[in-house]
């Protein structure tokens, strides 16, 4: 490509503005040559019927001073620019509507199409139960092989970021303002460490600030770059859910976790499970929908059988100790003491340290080994009986086998808490969390106060 295209593609971004309608009509236009949308003259641009005047009239204007500068300190400071005709522009961005012209990029640039990548979004004023579930799900989507992408904000982002970084993965941070700031100001080092073992990109030329309405736009590119959105925690008003529209207008997947009914960080996950996303609780939930496909990219052999950070419901949370800071290593360390002080409760109740199960599978006999684990039950689970869902019960025959097995929990016990039905079934937690929710969400139990559920 002369060297000049690449500052063609600059004016015209400039001309036509980030996440504008009007690259695409110019592209379908002119055939994608950018050669031939400079060239050409006012009645050209006139005949576009939907093209804005204002935008036909910017074209006219052939300067290519501002271009040049932008490409200038590109060039001065280290910072790459794809456009659409690289060979390297991602592919997936290609097939998104109103597509960037121009992404300025700090790091290692890498072909994203024969990736997994998996956009991990959600709320920047995080919970706990947010916090170590952003970690723990990028943690475990990056040691199986997939490519974490995110949008480097506090709260939600900024922990997949670091899951993925500790895990040892690759991962993408879409910016909503020019590349020469990070933004927050705090997560410079975070920035740092991504160019490091990733890439940092946007479609905001420099000096760009990172004004309200950027964030929407760069919102298509995350969700543009990825197989699957999930969003991790999330009220009803969150640009996350922004993403998640996007991913769903894009033809992507849409996955969510669940949280607790009537928790306000916990709305809009709920209400996007409630409108047809695919529910996970951990990210092997997730990686198994592309692992078919993209079998010699994902290994889920490489996430660890104890995570480095469970996803755990908010009631067990809520006796939790804030997570040290924001750095990996403290995130790790009380992850080992808490996998250690597990491991000692294993050893002198006889249960087992981590339930593994897929969703929705059945527990082996009681005295029999389980074909995948090879371990053996302690204990014979709650419902198990011929009879559990039968026509004294009041329990739909059918509902999912672990819904049922909750609620003879709740119904034998009048109410229960979350802990009581994950010690009662044996069912991981994320399970019983996720389990709860759908409960609730179809009225057939109501959440107390104190965090306990009745009929």
């Amino acid at each position: 490509m002369p060297e000049d295209y690449g500052i063609l593609w600059v004016w015209l971004s400039i001309a036509c503005g980030a996440g504008s309608r009007s690259a695409d009509l110019l592209l379908d236009n002119f055939g994608s040559s950018i050669r031939d949308i400079y060239e050409a003259g006012e009645e050209d641009y006139r005949q576009i019927p939907e093209l804005p005047r204002r935008t036909a009239e910017k074209l006219c204007g052939k300067s290519l001073r501002a271009a040049q500068e932008v490409v200038a300190f590109c060039r001065n400071e280290g910072v790459g620019i794809i456009t659409p005709d690289s060979p390297l522009y991602p592919a997936r961005l290609g097939r998104i509507m109103n597509r960037p012209l121009v992404l300025y990029y700090r790091g290692i640039l890498r072909d994203l199409e024969p990736e997994v990548c998996i956009a991990e979004v959600g709320t920047r004023d995080m919970s706990e139960y947010g916090s170590h579930s952003a970690y723990s799900v990028a943690y475990d989507l990056a040691k199986a092989g997939a490519v974490v992408v995110s949008g480097m904000a506090k709260g939600i982002d900024g922990m997949a970021h670091r899951g993925a970084l500790d895990a040892g993965g690759y991962t993408v941070a879409v910016l909503g303002n020019g590349i020469d700031r990070a933004y927050p100001s705090e997560h410079i080092g975070l920035m740092n460490e991504i160019t490091g073992n990733g890439i940092v990109l946007t479609e905001f030329r420099p000096f760009t600030a990172p004004a309200g309405h950027n964030f929407p736009l760069r919102n298509r590119i995350i969700s543009g770059l990825s197989q699957g959105t999930v969003v991790i925690e999330a009220p009803v008003s969150s640009g996350a859910l922004i993403t998640a529209k996007y991913a769903e207008e894009q033809g992507r997947d849409v996955f969510a976790l669940p949280g607790k009914v009537g928790e306000y960080n916990s709305s809009g996950t709920n209400r996007l499970i409630r409108d047809g996303a695919k529910i996970i609780t951990r990210a092997a939930d997730i990686l198994l929908e592309y692992q078919p496909l993209y079998g010699n990219k994902i290994n889920l052999n490489n996430i660890p059988s104890i995570k480095a950070q469970a996803v755990r419901s908010p009631v067990s949370l809520k006796a939790a100790s804030p997570i040290p800071g924001f750095s990996g290593k403290a995130i790790k360390e009380k992850a080992a003491r808490d996998a250690a002080k597990r491991s000692e409760e294993t050893m002198i109740s006889g249960a087992e340290p981590n339930d593994c199960r897929s969703a929705g599978e059945e527990p082996a006999a009681p005295g029999t080994k389980s074909p995948e684990t090879g371990r053996i039950p302690v204990r014979e689970p709650v419902g198990n009986a011929p009879d559990a869902a039968g026509s004294g019960t009041g329990i739909p025959s059918d509902l999912p086998e672990e819904q049922k097995r909750i609620l003879s929990v709740i119904y034998e016990k009048k109410q229960a808490t979350s802990d009581d039905i994950v010690r009662e079934t044996g069912l991981p937690v994320g399970e019983v969390l996720a389990a709860l929710t759908m409960l609730e969400l179809t009225d057939m139990i109501t959440a107390l106060p104190g965090g306990a559920y009745s009929r």
